[in-house]
């Protein structure tokens, strides 16, 4: 019932969780924050048969965003949130702020046989890697969990729509199109893990992810390239679009110690995204309930003058992972080669970059799909993810009160908590 999935709505105090890394830790938070699957579950649009989660992640310099974000989700009636903060400190001010929302930090590569080489990296790296830890941990626990960045505008429920097999229900991983290209053509900021199978090509990508990160932190590069190395191979939006072009491709590519550089240079063709994502046919058109698209979606993207292949007025892009990708660890040896069979759980699985209806990737490119009607209620996209303002708090939040999605009293007990 309602009353056993709104505790954080009549709470008033944060649900400190503590380090996830202590024994039980993940567990115990699973049981005190998430949504419970519903018993006898026939999967639709109101009925899970998973637990599911939504995490969040911050430190002191998007405090304010971060309070706004939850302030929408509980808006919607959804408290099934974690904030995973970078450190103990996020806790410690969203309790000072009295904010009702669960928060948890974590000690994963601060212990143990990655900490020495981590502790050169910066601490925002650090934290971005520990979400992707956890994304593979829930996904073990069988937990349907969404990840967000903080600069989003919350307008309904993606739940019913990921929840349902008529919707997006049959996706295991669903994530957005990055419209300023890279590897696979991915956008982080939003990430969807559903009915994804232990040991299966999804859960294999984050295995491959790991195994990188333990690569790239046994690489010393030159000094004045230390920088760049990182943006390159431990950057976690940089790093998991390689991991995705290689399970498309079908081989290891662009690893940190350029072992497989030869079969990358000779092999630029097969590293295109456009050669592996599939329009999704017949398209996902949008739910009658949200708001007018005419717009918002004026016409086919042209990217750099060239033929578009991006996802069309109401399109969405899909690939099939039959089998899991190369693992870093192993060398060139790929799962369709049997060099690795750890993470070779075969089996069909799919990912999706989500149609324009379900997050909408606001953009600094003129002929990007961008709307006039932001702020319309209804809004013509479930979620719109405000990536090409300046990165700074100030700069991301304007468009969120602009557009009417601004929780000033949240925001403003968070700034003088922070």
């Amino acid at each position: 019932g309602n009353s056993r999935r709104s505790r954080s709505m009549v709470d008033t105090r944060v649900w400190a969780i503590g380090d996830l890394e202590a024994p039980g830790a993940l567990e115990r938070m699973l049981q005190r924050v998430s949504r419970p699957p519903d018993v006898g579950c026939t999967p639709s649009a109101s009925c899970s048969a998973q637990r599911e989660l939504i995490l969040l992640h911050a430190n002191h310099r998007r405090l304010r965003l971060l309070v706004n974000l939850a302030a929408q989700l509980r808006a919607l009636r959804l408290d099934h949130t974690l904030a995973l903060g970078f450190g103990a400190s996020l806790c410690d001010a969203l309790r000072r702020a009295a904010q009702p929302l669960a928060c948890a930090h974590s000690s994963y590569m601060q212990r143990g046989a990655l900490a020495e080489a981590a502790a050169q990296l910066p601490s925002k790296h650090i934290a971005w890697l520990q979400r992707w830890y956890y994304l593979r941990r829930l996904l073990e626990a069988n937990v349907r969990v969404v990840a967000l960045d903080t600069d989003m505008a919350i307008t309904a429920d993606p739940f019913p729509l990921l929840r349902d097999p008529a919707w997006l229900g049959a996706y295991q991983l669903v994530t957005t199109y990055d419209f300023k290209g890279g590897f696979a053509n991915t956008n982080i900021g939003f990430v969807c893990l559903q009915n994804a199978t232990r040991g299966g090509p999804v859960h294999a990508l984050f295995g491959e992810f790991e195994a990188r990160v333990a690569r790239s932190l046994a690489v010393t590069p030159p000094r004045e390239q230390t920088a760049r190395f990182v943006t390159q191979y431990i950057w976690d939006q940089n790093l998991f679009n390689k991991v995705l072009l290689s399970a498309l491709a079908g081989h290891a590519a662009y690893l940190p110690d350029r072992a497989n550089a030869a079969w990358t240079a000779a092999n630029r063709a097969k590293l295109r995204a456009r050669n592996h994502w599939l329009q999704v046919d017949p398209p996902l058109a949008p739910p009658g309930w949200l708001g007018s698209s005419g717009k918002y979606f004026p016409r086919a993207p042209r990217l750099y003058g060239r033929k578009p292949w991006a996802p069309m007025r109401y399109g969405a892009l899909w690939a099939a992972l039959p089998t899991a990708p190369p693992v870093a660890a192993a060398g060139e040896a790929s799962c369709r080669s049997g060099g690795a069979p750890a993470y070779c759980g075969g089996g069909s699985e799919r990912v999706l970059l989500a149609p324009a209806w379900l997050v909408a990737m606001e953009q600094g490119l003129g002929h990007s799909l961008k709307a006039e009607d932001y702020g319309a209620r209804p809004c013509p996209a479930v979620i719109v993810h405000f990536t090409c303002t300046t990165q700074t708090e100030p700069a991301r939040s304007w468009p969120l009160r602009l557009f009417g999605y601004w929780h000033a009293a949240a925001a403003a007990a968070a700034a003088a908590a922070a």
